[in-house]
């Protein structure tokens, strides 16, 4: 339970603020037609969005109640037809390579473990782009993960 007199009462609104700031802008790239992979998708808000833009949206998440309530979302927004959403690892995709015009990878990537692996099947499975949000940058473990981190900065690999 998060506590609203402290850092939380602080750090909540901004967060909420974030989330839905990338999350427009994103949408705002989907174009009708598009075949959009939103991995990590959580309760899959970011996949309703894509198919309101007219794309179809196929969402994944480790979390088995997420995907279910992702369901649960599309099923009550009337866009079961235009969604589908799997319980898949982000480190062995069950798709082909180049399934996706664009994939969305929210919250992914700012874990300090097999970095590598994830984004390197990110980059398989799209055709053309990807975008990655990494937002939460007041979690410790992302600073690792865009450069702030001994690890990033005393290695060739840093970005």
């Amino acid at each position: 339970m998060r506590d609203n007199t402290g850092l939380d009462a602080m750090v909540s609104p901004l967060f909420t603020y974030v989330e839905k700031m990338w999350r427009e802008d994103v949408a705002a790239t989907v174009h009708p037609g598009m075949q959009v992979l939103d991995l990590g998708c959580g309760d899959g808000s970011l996949s309703r969005m894509i198919v309101d833009r007219g794309a179809l949206a196929v969402g994944v998440d480790i979390s088995p109640e997420k995907i279910e309530r992702a369901r649960e979302g599309a099923r009550a927004a009337g866009q079961e037809e235009k969604t589908e959403f799997l319980v898949a690892d982000a480190e062995a995709l069950p798709f082909t390579d180049n399934s996706f015009d664009l994939v969305v990878a929210a919250h992914v990537l700012g874990h300090p473990f097999h970095f590598e692996d994830r984004l390197s099947e990110i980059m398989r499975v799209t055709k053309k782009k990807a975008v990655v949000v990494i937002p939460t940058l007041l979690n410790m473990c992302s600073w690792v993960e865009v450069g702030g981190g001994t690890y990033y900065r005393m290695n060739t690999r840093s970005f």
